[in-house]
């Protein structure tokens, strides 16, 4: 984990994150499980399931997300986690669960980390719009790489906005994302852009 850290690998790292919070969330230990995907979000610049952090949530035989099971739950730490690990689904019945849950999170603390899970189930659900509003609202209250980079490739590819700066920016503060990177590159091209740098950089 130093070493991951020392190599400002901070993708990495914020994945290493996730797989603690999933198996505290296992554990239906969701205080912790919640404190740790937002640590881990905030060193992550793309948070999709490369590197198989979900494979635990997604192999375990036990329904975890029992609400009335989860009552003794810190109840937005419960709701935070639920949403999180079910907007990963691909079906509209976990992605409207999320929502549900997302929303009851919100109801406590209206922070990014929640306005931002929010956007992302409306993407799952095709709802482009929504997921840029949500994006753009959770941008005032932290710019993070994750939310430029959120931005900017919803705008590319998913409405005619121009996105490129704020992929461009995210991956200038968080070179050890893939996942920026190949869309800023496809992006790149789609524009013919050529960047005045030097040959150090």
């Amino acid at each position: 984990k130093i070493e991951i850290f020392e190599a400002n690998h901070k993708d990495e790292f914020g994945k290493y994150f996730f797989r603690k919070a999933v198996s505290f969330a296992l554990l239906k230990d969701f205080d912790n499980s919640y404190e740790f995907f937002k640590e881990g979000l905030d060193f992550l610049t793309c948070d999709c399931v490369s590197g198989g952090w979900r494979n635990e949530f997604k192999n375990s035989p036990e329904e975890i997300f029992v609400d009335l099971q989860n009552a003794t739950a810190k109840k937005h730490a419960y709701y935070f986690v639920k949403a999180i690990l079910l907007s990963y689904e691909e079906d509209n019945k976990n992605l409207y669960a999320a929502l549900d849950s997302i929303d009851n999170y919100l109801k406590i603390f209206e922070d990014e980390y929640g306005l931002y899970v929010k956007g992302k189930i409306h993407l799952a659900l095709k709802e482009n719009k929504e997921a840029l509003d949500l994006f753009k609202r959770a941008s005032k209250l932290n710019i993070s790489t994750r939310i430029q980079y959120r931005i900017g490739r919803t705008k590319e590819e998913l409405t005619s906005e121009y996105g490129i700066d704020l992929l461009y920016t995210a991956f200038m503060s968080n070179n050890s994302s893939a996942c920026c990177l190949r869309t800023l590159q496809k992006n790149h091209r789609k524009y013919k852009l050529e960047f005045e740098i030097q040959d150090q950089e």
